[in-house]
């Protein structure tokens, strides 16, 4: 975990989700971070994602990760949520769009 930290990439993402927040709340705009769970391929592994997202926490930048929407009660991925090269199915897109929607509402911006 914290051989991550270092990485430059890493800041610089980290950086580029600061700037973003500080945009938007001078725009009045509430900001929100995405982060897409993905199982397999290159960059499956979560210790990047956790890294940044626990950066993103820090920082007060709400943000949504619905992982355990795509894995059943044994921890394996559902594939029916995802098609050829990792992409979201239409029902994983349906997935993500739904959890936009409850994080919105639970958040009272709807």
């Amino acid at each position: 975990y914290l051989l991550f930290q270092n990485k430059k990439s890493l800041k610089i993402t980290n950086e580029i989700f600061n700037l973003f927040n500080k945009f938007c709340k001078s725009k009045k705009i509430f900001p929100i971070v995405l982060f897409l769970p993905k199982f397999k391929g290159e960059f499956s592994d979560e210790k990047n994602l956790l890294y940044l997202r626990e950066k993103v926490k820090k920082s007060n930048i709400p943000n949504l990760y619905p992982k355990k929407e795509f894995v059943d009660l044994n921890g394996k991925t559902i594939k029916k949520y995802y098609c050829l090269k990792n992409h979201y199915s239409f029902l994983g897109g349906k997935i993500i769009a739904n959890s936009v929607f409850e994080f919105l509402k639970n958040s009272k911006l709807l």
